[in-house]
């Protein structure tokens, strides 16, 4: 059954930035809510903008993104100019640069290394740029604005659908991601706080550096070896966790039997693991509202306007309510 999780503030994180948010489950866009939190008027707001998404790696998470900011972009009349870093630092920042010498209004910040683009945001204040830092780990960074999922809101989704497969004597492993890249070690160490509070025991841990499937299998593999009395394996990602299932099945540790997998982030290829019983739970962290959020509160720092934190909810699903999550390539409405 799906599970959803009430709204959860988000200003134990970003008190620093933030004012309350009380708008909870609104019925309009993520973009809308995001206009709506602030408190400013939407005709204050202005749209027309060149707005430059700056994007870690390619992975279906940030790809729902992408696909968010162009749906609200489409219909804010905004342009999007996405580029993708692949992992590289260096490429990041002079992908920023290109950003600010191309003329963009604003620039959103997804950063590889959130540290390493202070300077890039000091150029970018200098000049009147605005620059939302999305998912760094730092809530408060110099000369941009921090926003992003509240952590511990997706680890408590997470842990709840966990509950509900193995109510007692849950024992995970975790399969973690490259923690220098903005929002993996919150994210970690948000499900092992939720986890410890929930009696499920962190049996393990691995990071992979560069998230490949092949890495992923292999660090699951020794894992499993190693805690053969492991029945969760975690994943940081929904395609990680994806990845690990395939270790877990070919060793003997039948998922949805033996071992339950559960990964954060959604998209039709998680989804379909889940269709096919590969993947236990898939947690839905809303990529694609983010993007759609992301925008507004673009828009609306380029008016000069003070930008808040949206709420968001998260949702987790299993092969029984798979059939209602919808992609995000078909979310957009005209």
């Amino acid at each position: 059954m799906m599970m959803k999780l009430a709204c959860v503030g988000y200003m134990a994180v970003l008190a620093a930035l933030m004012s309350a948010i009380t708008a909870c489950g609104s019925s309009g866009s993520a973009a809308d809510t995001a206009a709506t939190a602030s408190g400013s008027s939407s005709a204050a707001t202005q749209h027309g903008n060149k707005i430059a998404y700056l994007q870690p790696l390619v992975d279906p998470s940030v790809q729902s993104v992408t696909l968010g900011m162009q749906c609200a972009a489409k219909k804010d009349g905004d342009t999007i100019v996405s580029l993708n870093a692949g992992f590289d630092q260096g490429k990041q920042i002079n992908q920023f640069d290109t950003a600010l010498t191309q003329g963009a209004k604003g620039i959103i910040a997804n950063p590889v290394n959130q540290q390493a683009m202070y300077p890039s945001y000091a150029k970018a204040h200098g000049e009147g740029v605005p620059v939302i830092d999305y998912a760094g780990p730092n809530a408060s960074p110099p000369n941009a604005t921090n926003v992003g999922e509240d952590p511990s809101a997706v680890a408590q989704a997470t842990v709840d659908a966990i509950m509900k497969a193995i109510p007692s004597g849950a024992k995970a492993i975790m399969i973690g991601g490259p923690p220098a890249v903005a929002g993996v070690t919150p994210r970690e160490n948000a499900f092992r706080a939720a986890a410890g509070k929930a009696g499920i025991q962190i049996l393990g841990e691995e990071d992979s550096l560069t998230l490949a499937a092949t890495d992923v299998q292999a660090k699951t593999s020794s894992l499993l070896l190693k805690y053969p009395q492991a029945n969760i394996i975690w994943g940081i990602t929904g395609a990680t966790a994806s990845s690990a299932a395939q270790a877990a099945n070919a060793q003997g540790d039948a998922v949805g039997t033996k071992v339950f997998t559960v990964g954060v982030g959604a998209s039709p290829d998680v989804a379909a693991d889940v269709r096919a019983g590969t993947l236990s739970i898939m947690v839905d962290n809303k990529s694609y509202e983010w993007g759609e959020a992301l925008v507004g509160l673009m828009d609306q720092a380029i008016a000069g306007q003070t930008i808040t934190n949206p709420t968001l909810s998260y949702t987790s699903y299993t092969k029984a309510d798979i059939n209602s999550w919808v992609p995000p390539t078909a979310r957009c409405t005209s």
